[in-house]
């Protein structure tokens, strides 16, 4: 992340374990480098995702299938009306 960090690497994550490591290293690469969160999305991910957006991170979910995008407005709408 040091090297790419003046060329804008973005880093793609496809599990949680993927994930959570994304993160630590974008934290200390580039601001304007991208988390592509890529792989099934249950509600703990999609929080994760929300997390990131609150670490300055720029974050994108990229569902797969049509499920896992009502996964993603579910789990965002609950946290929003239930916070």
């Amino acid at each position: 992340m040091k090297f790419g960090s003046a060329f804008h690497f973005d880093l793609e994550a496809g599990s949680k374990s993927e994930l959570l490591l994304a993160m630590s290293c974008l934290c200390k690469g580039n601001p304007e480098a991208l988390l592509v969160y890529n792989g099934f999305k249950d509600a703990n991910y999609i929080v994760f995702a929300l997390v990131t957006r609150k670490l300055a991170l720029n974050t994108v979910i990229i569902p797969e299938q049509e499920e896992e995008l009502d996964q993603v407005f579910t789990t965002m709408h609950a946290i929003i009306f239930n916070a």
